[in-house]
């Protein structure tokens, strides 16, 4: 499909612009292809080692936490006992928890849980983002949690800890 198709605007490109047109704009234009490709590939690995869509996720639910508070604070509406508050704490905590995670992959059990309680902790503060905050975060906490880095799970034949296949 990826071949057919390049090969069609290839043919496109050739009788739009000329042969030698065409070669002398591929010329020109293979540095920075390279260079994105390079880049493309460096980000690539870059990812390979890290619970990127946990993090991700769990951020999204801490803007969608968060924008509960920020609505209630900038409509001047009192909460007695600070929920507010608390809930854009609770959004910056899981905020935090995510950035924690993608960064540190080591950590990103640790960030994972942390991530988790503190979704859970802001439907006390402001509903958790009408639930759909919570939910994410939960989700991309538990997505952290069940990470597993690919070369630790290629150094196994069937994806079991190296103590289960001694057994």
């Amino acid at each position: 499909m990826k071949s057919r198709l390049a090969e069609t605007l290839r043919s496109l490109a050739t009788r739009v612009l000329g042969a030698e047109r065409l070669r002398a704009v591929s010329r020109t234009l293979s540095p920075v292809t390279d260079r994105v490709a390079d880049r493309r590939d460096r980000f690539r690995e870059w990812r390979r080692h890290r619970p990127v869509a946990g993090g991700v996720v769990m951020i999204l639910g801490a803007v969608v936490i968060g924008y509960m508070p920020t609505v209630i604070a900038l409509q001047r509406v009192t909460l007695s006992g600070g929920r507010a508050s608390f809930g854009m704490l609770c959004a910056v905590l899981v905020g935090v928890s995510g950035i924690g995670a993608v960064t540190r992959p080591v950590r990103s059990t640790l960030f994972g849980v942390a991530g988790s309680v503190c979704s859970l902790l802001s439907l006390v503060g402001t509903l958790g983002g009408f639930l759909v905050g919570t939910m994410l975060g939960v989700v991309g906490g538990s997505l952290c949690v069940a990470w597993t880095d690919e070369e630790q799970r290629d150094r196994t034949e069937d994806g079991l800890p190296t103590d289960e296949v001694a057994q």
